[in-house]
């Protein structure tokens, strides 16, 4: 069912990482950059997948700063005895050659001065330290945002990318005709700008009343459906003689069957094709509803009379009738003509459920509400 872009979006986002995800080349590739150095498609369409189910951000900081440090450091405890043990030296270096003071005063006194010096260095000790700092610092924090237009441009780029990897893409868009009337045009314009991009391919699955617009909108002006699809292929109703074929391949009929049981079996499978309206699918599922079982084993058991079942055959004759004499004189396209006897059918069971009570004012009366809800389709 139409519901809003997002939900669409989320569908082909997870379609797409679930059906690749398994893949060698797939799994090889993550973790990897791109030759440019951006982030693979590989990491990139995981990354939306799991934004389709979770509210999940990403942040990016980055840091620059600059430092420079200058640390002098001075022990003055150390300098006082670096000094006075370069005076002492000069000092006795000069008295050395000069002999200017006695050697024993000279002993004396410098002992003196050495220990009020030791004392007093003792007592003091003098640290000073001389510090310079200069920084400068610069910071930057992205934060990852997702809405649908957001996810709408990744997932593009991604096809891009997918694309250019060798790869080919094809989406299958199934059940379309499940979706209401009023809502198939709403959804018909959301898909538009993925179908027309030219990233992937899509194979739209429907049914007739989405050709039956589309047959129709070549006389609208601008509109969608007539150039949004470069091709439709029709799967046409079925002849009869197929549904025989069909018939024969599920159910296994005695070999040792009768001439009058052999018609009556035709009779049955007119009347199943007749009932199914020449839909494969519809005349299968006939055949499940009636099956009886016993011994685990499946019966189709014929409880009408071959009487009964040959108004069925008539009507199935007549319809064919019509069809190869009139409405394929017209020189309509395959679709259209099946649409044509798809509306015979439906008269018919309209007839036949009247069981032969009905006038011609009633049946005109309801082959006209059929002509409008065909026209509205």
């Amino acid at each position: 069912r139409y519901e809003i872009k997002t939900f669409l979006l989320r569908r082909l986002i997870r379609g797409l990482y679930l059906k690749i995800k398994d893949l060698d080349s797939f799994k090889n590739s993550k973790g990897s950059e791109s030759k440019e150095g951006t982030v693979s498609f590989v990491n990139s369409i995981e990354e939306l997948f799991e934004k389709t189910f979770y509210d999940t951000s990403y942040s990016t900081i980055k840091s620059n700063k600059e430092e420079v440090v200058t640390i002098a450091n001075i022990d003055m405890l150390s300098v006082g005895k670096f000094v006075l043990s370069f005076c002492f030296t000069i000092l006795f270096s000069s008295n050395l050659i000069f002999n200017f003071i006695s050697v024993g005063y000279l002993i004396e006194t410098s002992g003196l001065l050495a220990s009020l010096v030791s004392t007093g260095y003792s007592v003091i000790a003098i640290k000073r330290s001389i510090s310079q700092q200069k920084s400068a610092a610069q910071d930057f924090k992205r934060i990852s945002l997702y809405d649908d237009e957001i996810a709408d441009y990744h997932f593009k780029n991604i096809l891009k990318e997918v694309q250019e990897k060798g790869y080919k893409v094809v989406f299958v868009l199934d059940e379309l005709d499940k979706v209401e009337d009023d809502d198939l045009d709403k959804l018909i314009k959301e898909m538009k700008p993925y179908l027309v991009s030219g990233v992937a391919s899509f194979i739209v699955v429907a049914g007739q009343s989405l050709y039956y617009k589309y047959s129709l909108s070549k006389t609208t002006d601008d509109s969608v459906l007539s150039s949004i699809f470069s091709r439709f292929i029709h799967i046409p109703l079925l002849d009869k003689k197929l549904f025989i074929d069909l018939f024969e391949r599920i159910a296994q009929i005695p070999g040792e069957t009768s001439i009058d049981d052999r018609a009556l079996i035709n009779r049955y499978i007119d009347f199943l094709i007749f009932k199914s309206r020449r839909v494969p699918r519809q005349f299968i599922g006939l055949i499940r509803q009636r099956l009886t079982w016993e011994n685990n084993e499946s019966f189709l058991v014929i409880s009408s009379s071959i009487e009964e079942l040959k108004t069925y055959s008539d009507a199935l004759d007549l319809i064919e009738k019509i069809e190869d004499q009139d409405i394929k004189s017209y020189g309509l396209d395959e679709a259209l003509r099946d649409y044509f006897v798809m509306q015979l059918f439906i008269t018919c069971e309209l007839i036949l459920s009247w069981n032969g009570d009905f006038s011609l004012e009633e049946l005109i009366k309801q082959t006209n509400i059929q002509s409008e809800n065909a026209q509205n389709v």
